[in-house]
């Protein structure tokens, strides 16, 4: 389903409001502006699902990953196989080998 998802956001999301950004800082900057902010992946395999995450705002208990002062991983909420409020991962998940494309879209 999250393959066609991504399609969805790359070939019509912009009808809809969204806007497609490469900037991991932008992401996380509007999330925590209150924009509705997505990272989705589109799996190698298209037999098997994608994957997608919510960025949301941080708060004093929960941040984004950064090095030197720049986002490296967002602070991201899930709900599926592993259910999340707040999570911040070790690495970008959407950069593993199982995924072919992935993007950033927020929707102000």
């Amino acid at each position: 389903m999250d393959n066609s998802l991504y399609n969805w956001l790359v070939e019509s999301s912009a009808a809809f409001g969204w806007a497609r950004t490469f900037n991991i800082d932008d992401v996380q900057a509007n999330a925590n502006a209150g924009a509705v902010c997505l990272i989705c992946a589109q799996r190698t395999d298209l037999n098997r699902s994608g994957h997608i995450t919510a960025v949301v705002p941080e708060t004093e208990l929960h941040q984004a990953k950064r090095d030197n002062g720049r986002v490296t991983v967002p602070l991201e909420s899930q709900a599926g196989a592993s259910n999340y409020n707040y999570v911040t991962k070790l690495i970008p998940w959407w950069t593993a080998a199982q995924f072919r494309r992935f993007g950033f879209w927020v929707h102000p």
